[in-house]
């Protein structure tokens, strides 16, 4: 029997060694699982915009939920400590826009109506919807885009309420569209494909006063000759965009895209424009810029590489050589780390590797050349690989990752139909101290 017990004792000692292994991957993952919240911002959305109303700070954006009115056209949340949680946001009337939101009629005529919302960006005073209207190409045999419209209307903030405000005998006299006389968001067909030939974009700073908002018209690598002379317009409420004289920031490696801005960011230091913008030809970049102090770093990705100023209120940028192994579309600064956002953009299908986060710790304002882990959360078991992170914002820069408000957008290329990603999860997570955990907002 003694014989027995030992060579028992032997065995469970083996598997206890063989399993050992991989006990961390395992069993940390399962830990890291948490029940869903359920889903009250959802649809693809292309921006998370800070907007100040009144004297409230707001988070904007739009949403666009098949089956739930809820869930879809513009949807905000206040940046109060009080509001930090689950939930809140709330969703401005669909009767006080300027349009219908967007549909497919079925069974009558067979065909788009309204305009859907697809990205919402604001300056210091005024809020800019990009809508799109939709017809059934019958050369190419699908439906695409036949107008873009960009709206602006002024606003207050009351009883937890986004309201209109300006002249205007109803509430969609309130709204103005830039683009009712000049067409400065042009689309497009070429080879039976549509294509886009303008971006539209803000500063998105934590400092109001420092609010400002663009359109690049047109692009250099247009297929339509029409499109690739390239302008940059600063939006100006409600009156005519002016015209600017801007390039993006030089890059050493590439200079290239000059034509292509589509971000930009305050920060004085590096910008020779009287306003204290630096343009960038890519889609993420942040500074460190808090509501009472002014920027002293800049931060910005190139393809895979993250790229910082070399010194604190510097204007020379160099890479952190990080290996972080797909093109970053997106940033959210907190005091120790920056939280990037991964996705090819070009991809026709999205894989098990090509999305999801990562992390650079941060020693003073300097980024890690090494990747950091999640080890503290569940960022990385929550918004998975397999996903575009579209969009990352963090609430209060000054705070230190585990101790913030952070929220994050989740997309993917394709038709859904593997196992590893769902319509369901397309939409607005979010990371809340007291939750402690990422989950779906």
């Amino acid at each position: 029997m003694k014989k027995t017990n030992k060579i028992l004792a032997i065995c469970a000692g083996l598997c206890l060694f063989t399993f050992t292994s991989c006990f961390n991957n395992v069993f940390y993952e399962i830990l890291q699982d948490v029940s869903p919240e359920d889903a009250t911002v959802s649809g693809p959305i292309n921006s998370i915009t800070r907007f100040k109303a009144g004297d409230s700070e707001l988070l904007v954006l739009a949403g666009n939920h098949p089956s739930d009115a809820n869930q879809r056209g513009l949807r905000y949340k206040s940046t109060a400590e009080e509001y930090n949680d689950h939930g809140y946001w709330n969703t401005f009337p669909a009767s006080s826009l300027p349009f219908d939101l967007h549909a497919y009629d079925y069974y009558g005529v067979q065909d788009h109506t309204g305009q859907q919302i697809i990205k919402v960006v604001a300056d210091e005073n005024n809020l800019y919807l990009v809508t799109a209207e939709y017809e059934n190409n019958s050369d190419t045999g699908t439906s695409c885009p036949s107008k873009i419209h960009l709206w602006t209307a002024q606003f207050t903030y009351s009883n937890e309420e986004l309201v209109l405000s300006g002249s205007g005998d109803s509430d969609a006299d309130k709204w103005t569209d830039i683009c009712a006389d000049t067409n400065y968001l042009p689309i497009y067909i070429y080879d039976s494909y549509c294509y886009s030939a303008f971006s539209v974009f803000c500063t998105n700073s934590t400092n109001p006063e420092h609010r400002y908002a663009y359109i690049r018209y047109g692009s250099s690598s247009a297929y339509a000759e029409d499109y690739q002379d390239v302008k940059i317009y600063k939006l100006n409420g409600s009156s005519e965009p002016s015209e600017v004289s801007a390039s993006a920031y030089e890059l050493s490696v590439d200079s290239s895209l000059t034509s292509n801005i589509c971000s930009a960011v305050y920060y004085p230091d590096a910008s020779s424009n009287s306003e204290g913008v630096v343009f960038f030809n890519t889609i993420a970049s942040i500074t460190n810029e808090t509501s009472s102090k002014a920027p002293t770093r800049m931060y910005f990705a190139y393809e895979e590489d993250v790229m910082y100023s070399d010194a604190e209120k510097s204007s020379t940028c160099v890479a952190t050589g990080a290996d972080i192994g797909e093109t970053v579309i997106s940033m959210a600064l907190n005091s120790d780390c920056i939280i990037l956002g991964r996705g090819d953009l070009t991809a026709t299908s999205s894989s098990s590797s090509n999305g999801g986060v990562e992390k650079l710790i941060l020693n003073d304002g300097v980024p890690s050349s090494t990747l950091g882990d999640f080890s503290d959360s569940n960022a990385q078991s929550q918004l998975l690989s397999t996903y575009f992170v579209t969009n990352l914002l963090s609430v209060d820069p000054e705070k230190a990752e585990l101790d913030n408000t952070m929220y994050a957008t989740l997309n993917f290329i394709g038709t859904g139909s593997s196992s590893s990603v769902s319509y369901n999860s397309i939409g607005l997570w979010a990371y809340y101290t007291e939750r402690h955990n990422w989950n779906r907002e």
